[in-house]
């Protein structure tokens, strides 16, 4: 594309060369071309647009890493993360569970088929594995075993769960939600039904009252807020048929807001990118300073026929709100593995919300 071409010095265990800066002078010395240049990745990328500017070239975007040296190198796949993590959470709620069904019900521990997920997912732990900078060869070999990892340890969680829930006194058409981490939650929470419910559905507690839900998939899930669900304990949920689908309600105004965290849509980016562009600030009464969230459009799905997994080509302009500072929450939002669900003798599938 251009004449410039970028040679990292320093990786990501070793850092750059004291000397490295007596090998331009020595090289200019001896050759007049090509000519290095020992500089920042800004100086870089300013020479490549000065010269694309000057030849009026627009770069064109890249879907696919198309170096074939060092293959993998300059991309990170982000589904390869996820993927090890929803092995990871699966695995580690199996391990738990699985201990309290051998205790209470005598099911045999699944030794086996958790030390092999282990396996998989150490294999998959390497510095060029976990991280996403992989060719496409080795991407889709790594997959299979984080599959693997999670369909283990899915399977043995849910074998748990569903012997452990058989032991909690429920009517019939309860879902069991189980919590496995070590401090009480209050979280959304998921369950897919085997029987999609068109009418609607109507969510009560263990105490008979109602608790607000969204049925959505043409009656197939049904989502609400779980709240106080102890540590490595449960609670219990009826599920009734109900005269109208819950849905989502419209609601006016331009901020939504819990107890951390206030979002306010700018409404000057909402005009210009209506259909899925916004610009959110972050705000609250009570701790820290914040910028405001940018935006950025991406390049058409037109302009490639083929497209990569996790790929994204924005078009280099952002849109942000400026020089206005707003009051943000605390940072370090806990996230935590997702909630479990068991329905006994409904047989209710479960489901993972991050």
């Amino acid at each position: 594309m251009t004449r410039n071409v970028l040679l990292p010095v320093g990786t990501d265990y070793t850092p750059p060369n004291k000397w490295v800066t007596e090998i331009h002078r020595d090289w200019a010395v001896r050759y007049t071309w090509p000519r290095f240049v020992c500089g920042l990745p800004r100086e870089f990328f300013a020479a490549v647009r000065t010269e694309l500017a000057e030849r009026g070239v627009v770069p064109s975007p890249q879907t696919r890493d198309m170096n074939p040296i060092y293959t993998g190198k300059d991309v990170s796949y982000i589904d390869t993360k996820q993927a090890n993590r929803a092995a990871e959470n699966a695995v580690l709620d199996a391990e738990r569970f699985a201990v309290f069904a051998a205790v209470l019900t005598g099911a045999r521990y699944p030794q086996a088929a958790l030390a092999k997920a282990w396996v998989q997912l150490a294999y998959g732990a390497h510095h060029d594995a976990i991280t996403g900078s992989e060719s496409d060869q080795v991407y889709l070999d790594l997959l299979t075993g984080w599959r693997d990892a999670w369909e283990l340890g899915r399977t043995a969680r849910d074998n748990a769960l569903a012997s452990i829930s058989g032991l909690v006194d429920t009517p019939e058409g309860s879902v069991v939600v189980w919590n496995p981490l070590t401090h009480r939650r209050t979280d959304i929470v998921t369950v897919r039904l085997e029987a999609p419910q068109v009418a609607g559905v109507r969510v009560r507690d263990s105490e008979g009252a109602e608790v607000p839900a969204v049925v959505e998939h043409d009656g197939r899930t049904v989502t609400w807020l779980a709240r106080d669900v102890s540590s490595l304990g449960w609670r219990c949920y009826r599920l009734d048929a109900a005269d109208r689908p819950a849905g989502w309600q419209p609601a006016s105004g331009e901020s939504i807001a819990n107890e951390h965290y206030r979002l306010t849509v700018d409404p000057r980016a909402a005009e210009r990118w209506p259909r899925w562009c916004r610009t959110v600030v972050s705000s609250s009464p009570t701790a820290g300073w914040a910028t405001s969230l940018p935006s950025t459009r991406n390049t058409p799905r037109t302009r490639r026929r083929v497209r990569v997994r996790g790929t994204c080509c924005p078009r280099g302009r952002w849109s942000a709100r400026r020089n206005r500072r707003r009051r943000c929450g605390p940072t370090g939002a806990r996230w935590a593995s997702g909630w479990w669900c068991a329905a006994g003798s409904a047989r209710s599938c479960v489901i993972p919300k991050p």
